[in-house]
């Protein structure tokens, strides 16, 4: 168990790591009551975050990432614009050589199923949007391997996000 009480965080965390396998195994539970990541020299804006986090994965790095990743009841302060939500739950999965990483909140469900490489992703949407809006969009700095995926989003209550500069 793990406590830190500090005037610009209070966070309680139980871990379990075993790393016997192969493969890593992380297991945290915690409460993070209160946090203020400009104070704490973290963030260089306004940053507040507050929830009850449930993690439980495998994995060496973010491309080997297995598990769940859960939030519930959080708050988050960005520059006076507050965020919460209930819940918000990350997924990842393989189904023989492909990846389902999914995202769920009470706002949105997002999914992306095939074969990746997560750190990847991101280059690959940008150079997707500025195959359209190349105006808008410039190409990203590096190249990406060959990819093959679906992306799935299904909004709910969005308003929220939008105000948050999410969306």
């Amino acid at each position: 168990t793990v406590k830190i009480d500090d005037p610009n965080i209070d966070f309680v965390t139980t871990v379990k790591m075993d790393f016997r396998n192969a493969e890593p195994h992380f297991n945290l539970l915690a409460d993070l009551a209160h946090s203020n990541f400009q104070k704490l020299n973290l963030y260089n804006r306004q940053l507040e975050i507050s929830g009850l986090f449930d993690l439980n994965f495998t994995g060496k790095n973010i491309n080997q990432f297995l598990g769940s990743v859960k939030v519930f009841n959080a708050n988050l302060i960005q520059d006076s614009v507050q965020l919460n939500f209930d819940s918000l739950s990350l997924q990842s999965k393989f189904e023989g050589r492909r990846r389902l990483l999914s995202l769920t909140s009470n706002e949105f469900e997002a999914s992306v199923e095939g074969e990746y490489n997560i750190l990847d992703l991101p280059n690959t949407f940008q150079i997707f949007l500025n195959k359209y809006y190349p105006a808008y969009i410039n190409k990203p700095r590096s190249n990406v391997k060959d990819q093959q995926f679906n992306f799935i989003l299904n909004t709910k209550y969005m308003f929220s996000l939008v105000v948050f500069g999410l969306f």
